[in-house]
């Protein structure tokens, strides 16, 4: 019964709701894809006619959205404090930018002179669209069209200060995968360097957005919940120290912040 009502609804969703901007644009583009978290980062309504601006008004105030946008706020946060904790210079890297929000938020004219940022990401497109703001901010900025699992790339980069993971563990079924990820990061960064990653605890409806909606890579909709204590786990085997771990009120993402001892 409860595959029935989800299939119900995901037929409304892929009717009535693409008058919604937000919702057309996920099922174009995928649910996980960078450009539908740049809409759901800008919180600005559009659709067509009064009903879609009102569905996608709806669409953007979820629970999930709502948690997506406080973990981009957690993540800014804690390379904020990463940047302003380091005394010389700082080198950052991102293994999957999308549009590299986080970074772009977290610098200041008092960080940006400092701050050497690697962005890596499959879809070149999201990385190309935003040199021209990295250059208008005076960043020093390299940009690789390299996947977050490619362990001989990873190998060939200077020892980082600062590695984010932030929405990248999500989308990944094997938990062996995002193990391996996070040994990776360990012998990227310098000892006492700062990993921030997140994950997914749960979400409000799984079966829907499986019928619903497609990912980035345009399939079926899978993702894995975690929980912040299993990954804090894993962080602690693999040679980190957990220092801290935010989560919304309804645990649906965790940021956490952990240094390499």
């Amino acid at each position: 019964m409860k595959n029935i009502w989800a299939i119900i609804r995901a037929s409304m969703i892929k009717s009535v709701g693409r008058l919604s901007a937000g919702i057309s644009l996920s099922l174009e583009h995928g649910l996980t894809s960078g450009v539908m978290l740049e809409y759901v980062y800008d919180n600005r309504p559009q659709g067509r006619f009064i009903l879609g601006k009102i569905i996608d008004r709806l669409f953007l105030n979820c629970p999930d959205w709502q948690a997506i946008r406080l973990r981009k706020d957690n993540v800014k946060r804690h390379i904020q404090q990463a940047l302003a904790e380091s005394k010389s210079s700082v080198r950052v890297v991102d293994i999957a930018a999308g549009f590299a929000r986080y970074i772009r938020e977290a610098l200041s004219p008092a960080t940006v002179s400092s701050t050497e940022i690697v962005l890596m990401d499959t879809e070149h497109s999201y990385i190309d669209s935003v040199k021209d703001v990295f250059l208008r901010m005076g960043s020093r900025v390299r940009y690789e069209n390299k996947s977050a699992l490619d362990e001989p790339f990873l190998k060939s980069l200077p020892p980082a200060t600062v590695v984010v993971a932030a929405g990248f563990y999500d989308w990944i079924i094997d938990d062996a995968i995002v193990q391996r990820s996070i040994g990776l990061v360990r012998d990227m960064l310098y000892s006492g360097g700062t990993f921030i990653l997140t994950g997914q605890g749960k979400t409000a409806d799984l079966t829907l957005m499986r019928y619903a909606f497609i990912d980035f890579n345009h399939a079926p909709m899978v993702m894995k919940t975690r929980s912040a204590n299993k990954m804090s786990q894993w962080l602690t085997a693999s040679g980190f120290k957990v220092q801290c771990c935010d989560s919304d009120q309804r645990g649906y993402y965790h940021t956490i912040k952990a240094v390499k001892l």
